[in-house]
């Protein structure tokens, strides 16, 4: 069982390379995603959970409410705004390679 997990592991790293070298997503993505391989690598006696390390880079519900506030104030409003389109980008990005990654991995194994 630790085989295919480390042989599913390396897959889907592979997978998120080759969608960062086809321009499908960005570095800041690569890196999160990368990471989430290497700490699945590292806990080989606990569940896969990597989907809980990349969404530890999501902002979560108290970051939005915040953002949401400052994004309303005439001064910031344009940093928030912008702040906020990133972090939706990012996590849209994330979760697409993530999803994509591990469907084809699943078929691949």
């Amino acid at each position: 069982m630790t085989e295919l997990r480390h042989k599913y592991i390396t897959i889907v790293k592979s997978l998120y390379w080759d969608f960062f070298a086809e321009g499908m997503c960005s570095p800041e993505t690569i890196v999160v995603l990368s990471s989430s391989c290497d700490h699945a690598f590292d806990d080989e006696k606990f569940p896969m959970n990597d989907w809980e390390h990349c969404d530890g880079y999501n902002f979560k519900g108290f970051e939005k409410r915040v953002i949401n506030y400052l994004s309303s104030l005439p001064c910031i409003g344009k940093i928030a705004k912008a702040e906020m389109f990133d972090s939706l980008a990012f996590s849209y990005d994330m979760a697409v390679n993530f999803v994509e990654a591990h469907e084809q991995a699943s078929i691949m194994i």
